[in-house]
């Protein structure tokens, strides 16, 4: 990893040697040790993709998924700040709307884990059948479920919770505004409200370029 610096690596080697010593020499299995290393590393990993992530460790994608599920199954974190960083992935993530259904991607494969498993505490169906990397859920029961992720216990929820339903909202009314016009514009005129701020360029650039000529 040549992004590391000097002290990361004498951190990294430090932490790795009382581990594998821990129980004595040559007592760990190649599993151990691998997924050590990989949590050692993972945190110079944030804000990498998985396909250039993979590529710089000389590994698969599908390896590299594993490889995080795992590291972050042995790793004890609080319920909650997991929690947290789900909420926090799907406020950051790009969303498409469309006729009552959100399409978005979840690129770390344990958070993409973590929300499937509370679709289904919540019995709530969600379509990955066109692309496995984009979930397809219907924008009432994607609410459900983010209510059902930021609730801690019966008198905790987090509050970030309500800033994704808020930016979930915002987003899904401006396509749905969109969509209604483009209907009505397309019935009337045959052009789509979406193309007509294309069509006032391509006029105003014409119209320019006659200027010009004359």
């Amino acid at each position: 990893m040549y992004e590391l610096t000097k002290e990361q690596y004498q951190k990294i080697g430090k932490d790795f040697l009382d581990f594998y010593m821990e129980n004595g020499f040559g007592n760990k299995s190649k599993k151990e040790i691998d997924l050590k290393i990989f949590l050692l590393l993972s945190k110079s990993f944030k804000g990498k993709k998985p396909i250039s992530l993979a590529r710089e460790l000389g590994i698969t994608v599908t390896k590299l998924k594993n490889l995080i599920i795992q590291t972050r199954l042995i790793k004890q974190v609080n319920i909650a700040e997991e929690k947290k960083e789900l909420l926090e992935t799907l406020i950051q993530t790009k969303w498409s709307f469309s006729e009552g259904f959100a399409k978005f991607t979840l690129d770390n494969p344990f958070v993409k884990m973590n929300f499937q498993s509370y679709c289904e505490d919540c019995n709530v169906l969600y379509d990955t059948s066109f692309n496995r990397n984009i979930i397809k859920i219907s924008v009432k029961d994607l609410a459900e479920v983010i209510v059902n992720i930021a609730k801690i216990d019966e008198k905790t929820n987090l509050k970030i919770g309500n800033k994704v339903l808020a930016v979930m909202n915002k987003k899904e009314l401006k396509t749905a505004t969109i969509e209604m016009l483009n209907g009505l514009t397309t019935h009337y005129t045959g052009v789509s409200f979406s193309k007509i701020p294309d069509i006032f360029s391509s006029l105003l650039e014409q119209l320019k370029n006659k200027i010009k000529k004359d």
